[in-house]
Formats: structure tokens, C-alpha cells, sequence
């Protein structure tokens, strides 16, 4: 069987039969264009052609660029949108985090100046227990603001007589206790070093302004003439009734209190002079 499969080596393909060599020729010859002839109706043809193959392709082309183009410019701007989102995006996140590092930053720098204050009052603190801990310090302070004295020694206190002059010091250099001075001894010194000035006397207080002083009468202008009733009803806004005599008058000569009929029993007051 596996021999049966084997094809003959001795047999022909089919290009190469001999019957067949001149059908090929013929169909290499039938295929092969033939010029042409030259003729009138070529050109007319060719802008045929040109009319109705070449001009719409290059509509088509044309309008297939500008449909490119404006895809360009649409993928362009989204893009663009998108770029931009991603950017707020990431503006948003990081702005949390950045905030938070900058007040970290601010609460450390204040952390590191107060731990400077502190390291600096420790040192302070272990130089007076340094110090508290020296005996010729302890004897110094007892000796300075105690008074002590140590046994066998003789301390003396200089007082000034009352009747020995004091300098006079400027007012703004004031004696000021020292630092280290107890309780009692600057309680001494604004005592005794402080100068007792007489105090000083009271402003006298100014007189209180009295009364207005009343017109006092006078007989100079006849008793009611015709500008006193003018007057008159200039200040009551009407005609006067009953008008008898100006009881008063100001210091311009206007009426100030006129006497009425012997039916109003009061006198009308004025208020005001109208010159």
C-alpha cells in the first residue's frame, strides 16, 4: 500500500505537455493590451473618464481628509477634557497630604522652640543646684539677704541721722529692690528710700454757674406801646389780650413779663428776647 501512494516520478505536470505548450502562447498574446488607435474621440473620452472616475475620487479624498481632521480636533479637545479632569483629580488628592505636611512642618519648628526653652531653663535650674549645693554660695546668700552672720562675727548696720541731707534723684530713676532681695527688705526700701513729698493740694472747684439774674423793672420805655404788643404777639404767636403793663423788661428793652387782665390772674413769662 505505502508503494501505491508513491507518485511516478516519470510523470508530466500539465504545463509541460506538449499539447498545451501553444494555448498558453495564445492566452500570453489574447491578454497582452493592444495599442490604441488614434483617433478624434481619445480626448473626449479622457475627460470622460476625468468627469466621472478621477473628480468624484477626489472628492471623496478631500472629504475623507477634512472628516480626518476634524476627528483630529475632536480627539484632540477630549484629550484635553481628559487631561484636565485627571489634573484636578490630582490637585484634589494631593492638596490633603501637602496641607497636612505644611502644619506638621509649622507644629514641629513652634515643638522645637519650646524644647530649646525648656533644655535652656533645665540649664538653668541645674546651675542654681549646682550652685544651692556650694556652702560659701548658701553662706553668701544668708549673709546677703538674711543678714546672718557667721558665729563670732559682728555685723554693723549704717543709719543715716534724720537730718542728713538726701541727694534729690531724677523722677524717672526711681530705686528699684534687687533681684534677689526678700520680701520684707523691698517692703523697706519703698519705706525708708522713697521721698514723702507733701500732698499735694486740692484744685479749688470752680463756681457752679447760678440763676439767670432777672431783668430788673424799668420806667424808660412808656408802659405797653404799640412795638411791646409786636413783640408780644411775636411771642405768643397771637394777638395779646388784655395786656395791662410790661412787669419787666430784658437789658435790649424787649418785654419779658407783661401783667394781664384782671381775668388771667398769673403774668405770662417770656421765654426768650427776640433782638
Amino acid at each position: 500500500m505505502p508503494d501505491a501512494k508513491r507518485p511516478d516520478s516519470k510523470r508530466r505536470s500539465p504545463a509541460s505537455r506538449p499539447g498545451k505548450a501553444g494555448d498558453t502562447s495564445r492566452a500570453r498574446r489574447s491578454a497582452s493590451p493592444s495599442r490604441p488607435a488614434s483617433s478624434p474621440a481619445t480626448g473626449q473620452t479622457t475627460r470622460t473618464l476625468r468627469e466621472h472616475v478621477v473628480e468624484p475620487i477626489k472628492r471623496s479624498f478631500t472629504e475623507s481628509l477634512e472628516q480626518r481632521s476634524d476627528q483630529r480636533l475632536g480627539f484632540t479637545a477630549r484629550r484635553a477634557a481628559v487631561l484636565a479632569a485627571v489634573v484636578c483629580v490630582l490637585t484634589l488628592t494631593i492638596a490633603g497630604p501637602v496641607r497636612t505636611y505644611f502644619a506638621q512642618r509649622t507644629e514641629m519648628e513652634q515643638l522645637s522652640a519650646t524644647e530649646a526653652a525648656l533644655r535652656r531653663q533645665i540649664a538653668d535650674l541645674e546651675r542654681q543646684k549646682n550652685q544651692l549645693a556650694d556652702p560659701a554660695y548658701i553662706a553668701a546668700q544668708a549673709r546677703e539677704r538674711l543678714g546672718f552672720v557667721m558665729p563670732g562675727d559682728i555685723p554693723f548696720q549704717v543709719q543715716l541721722p534724720p537730718t542728713a541731707a538726701v541727694s534729690p534723684q531724677p523722677r524717672g530713676d526711681a530705686p528699684t529692690p534687687a533681684k534677689n532681695e526678700p520680701w520684707y527688705t523691698a517692703l523697706w526700701h519703698t519705706i525708708a528710700d522713697a521721698p514723702h513729698l507733701p500732698p499735694a493740694a486740692a484744685p479749688e472747684p470752680t463756681p457752679e454757674p447760678g440763676p439767670p439774674v432777672r431783668c430788673r423793672p424799668t420806667r424808660r420805655h412808656p408802659v405797653v406801646d404799640r412795638a411791646d404788643l409786636q413783640v408780644v404777639a411775636r411771642q405768643l404767636g397771637r394777638e395779646p389780650r388784655g395786656v395791662l403793663e410790661v412787669a419787666y423788661r430784658c437789658p435790649n428793652g424787649e418785654p419779658g413779663v407783661v401783667k394781664t387782665a384782671r381775668n388771667c390772674l398769673t403774668a405770662r413769662r417770656f421765654r426768650r428776647c427776640t433782638t
